[in-house]
């Protein structure tokens, strides 16, 4: 089409071609399908779950949620013990049982493992840091990974806090 085209010409092949085109016509059709898909999960997933995130481990293959997955447990007092509360859910469709807790220290504590839970089933577990005496002051990471007797992805869990005198 020529420059000297007059305007009403012009606007009636822009109407006859569409406004778009074929390319971003292309790229609005996907977007509108990746919105949808993610609303369909997001919908899906409080429905079955309760929330995004449960729906959204299962999705990436994980048996067990853990909430929260980071724990801050605030000052501590070296030579004293910190409890932290953890909710696990099973999310799968078949008994799973969390045999074991495992830190990257020889700090933890809890008494309530094993447990079984049944498919979609909570449980609270608290765990317990102690920091021993000679331990370094300052900011600390403690990572923490849950033994299942199912063959899966492992759980893993932090708490970070302070230790104090």
């Amino acid at each position: 089409m020529r420059d000297d085209t007059p305007v009403t010409q012009r606007l009636i092949v822009a109407r006859e071609g569409g406004f778009f085109s074929p390319t971003l016509k292309l790229c609005l059709q996907t977007l509108l399908v990746i919105v949808l898909l993610v609303v369909s999960v997001g919908g899906w997933s409080k429905f079955y779950y309760g929330n995004l995130a449960d729906g959204v481990a299962y999705l990436r293959g994980d048996v067990i949620s853990v909430s929260p997955l980071i724990g801050d447990l605030g000052e501590v007092r070296i030579g004293s013990e910190a409890t932290y509360e953890i909710k696990i859910r099973n999310l799968s469709g078949s008994k799973v049982t969390i045999l074991g807790i495992r830190a990257d220290c020889a700090c933890v504590v809890t008494n309530d493992l094993p447990v079984s839970l049944d498919s979609r089933q909570y449980h609270s577990l608290l765990v317990s840091l102690s920091i021993p005496q000679g331990s370094r002051l300052g900011p600390f990471d403690h990572q923490f990974l849950l033994y299942l007797d199912v063959d899966t992805r492992n759980t893993v869990f932090t708490v970070h806090g302070k230790a104090v005198e």
